[in-house]
């Protein structure tokens, strides 16, 4: 999908209504400005990242949405899905092999942040600035972004997420694409009875299957996670 389309707008504005409900959950003394004493600079030094970012990459915009909209499940908008793994929790989110590929964009902004401002602005708040900015320069949509969160230092791939979550989850992923190597069981070895998942569209398994080669494989191709989106 072209980011200039109204299709694209379209599921920008349904990603933005998400993340600024999940994340307005987080706690209610978060505020507007919350760094103006503190970092003056600090939104502005995020969003001169992410456009030069997206400048150089347009897919970055879906990165960056993602991390945030990730970090806002399961624990919060604390950047949990930033925390490395450690030898007493060896899988964090951040290395979990669905989310290692694509979380990136974060690091330029960190790093500048840390220059201007050391140790004040929160990992958590740059990914919900950077997420809004994402979507104000690929989308030209724009929104006030609450501040003042405290990064968590829990993360546990593991955590599940409830099924009203899980919908509201599978209805952002519109825009970005998917490696085949995160559903090949769906299509090759369901289980003992079925050899191919029989709640999917057969038409549609078989496309997939002429894209996505049988386990196992020596290349993982990327599908877009809606047939029609195209990002570029």
């Amino acid at each position: 999908m072209d980011i200039d389309s109204p299709r694209f707008l379209q599921t920008i504005s349904t990603l933005v209504l998400i993340l600024v409900s999940v994340s307005s959950l987080a706690s209610t003394s978060l505020k507007v400005g919350f760094y103006t004493s503190t970092c003056p600079s600090a939104e502005e030094i995020v969003r001169s990242v992410v456009n030069k970012g997206i400048y150089e990459n347009h897919g970055i915009a879906v990165g960056l949405i993602r991390l945030h909209f990730h970090d806002c499940f399961i624990r919060g908008c604390e950047g949990f899905v930033l925390l490395a793994s450690t030898p007493g929790n060896p899988i964090a989110e951040r290395d979990h092999f669905s989310n290692n590929p694509s979380l990136r964009g974060f690091e330029e902004a960190k790093i500048q942040l840390e220059a201007a401002c050391p140790r004040t602005v929160s990992c958590a708040d740059i990914l919900a600035f950077a997420a809004r900015d994402s979507a104000l320069k690929v989308g030209g949509i724009n929104y006030n972004v609450t501040s003042g969160r405290r990064d968590g230092r829990v993360s546990i791939a593991d955590e599940g997420l409830s099924a009203d979550e899980m919908v509201t989850l599978s209805g952002a992923h519109s825009i970005g694409v998917s490696h085949c190597s995160t559903f090949p069981k769906r299509l090759y070895s369901f289980n003992d009875t079925f050899k191919q998942d029989p709640s999917m569209d057969s038409f549609y398994a078989e496309t997939l299957m002429t894209k996505c080669p049988a386990p196992p494989a020596t290349s993982d191709p990327t599908l877009s996670l809606d047939p029609s989106t195209l990002v570029r």
